[in-house]
């Protein structure tokens, strides 16, 4: 079953939603990251997001405006959170 099958499921249910997405290697792409850029400064913010799946997050929200989607991350410092 796909992931917004089951998230219809869900809604029509009528069972509250959040969705949590984990940032790295799910919304931006790290896996060609050999060297770590991600860890210097100014580097992390130049990530891309990854089109289908930005898509797919603003389809579930179109069709499902009470869900709650929720991006988490893991920062090695402040200075990665704030940035």
């Amino acid at each position: 079953m796909k992931f917004i099958e089951n998230i219809k499921r869900i809604y029509e249910y009528g069972k509250e939603l959040e969705i949590y997405l984990d940032m790295d290697r799910t919304i931006i792409e790290l896996i060609f990251d050999i060297e770590e850029s991600f860890t210097q400064k100014g580097n992390y913010i130049k990530k891309v997001p990854i089109k289908p799946v930005i898509n797919q997050l603003e389809k579930i929200h179109r069709l499902y405006p009470n869900i709650k989607i929720k991006i988490l991350s893991f920062s090695r410092n402040n200075d990665m959170t704030k940035e």
